[in-house]
């Protein structure tokens, strides 16, 4: 988590932290926390994957939640109609 110590008090100044998913989020919650700031009053900090995790997290982890079921039957659905199309 070297670039979430590195945040506070960069030029930029950064108001907020927007993670690739929910642990990389605890992560850089913790490392703030180690340099003795605060979430959310230092810097937001959001996270993606809504797992079961963010809400246990102190303040609970603002987070992204994606339906990845019904991704993977949309996505499954349009790859069947598109090999029905082909004209093999």
């Amino acid at each position: 988590m070297l670039a979430a110590r590195r945040l506070p008090g960069s030029s930029p100044a950064f108001t907020a932290a927007i993670t690739f998913n929910d642990v990389m989020a605890a992560g850089v919650i913790d490392a703030l926390r180690t340099r003795g700031l605060s979430v959310p009053e230092s810097l937001s900090v959001v996270g993606f994957d809504d797992v079961i995790l963010a809400k246990y997290l102190s303040p609970p982890l603002t987070t992204v939640h994606y339906p990845i079921d019904r991704m993977a039957r949309e996505a499954t659905s349009l790859a069947i109609r598109i090999f029905l199309q082909l004209d093999l």
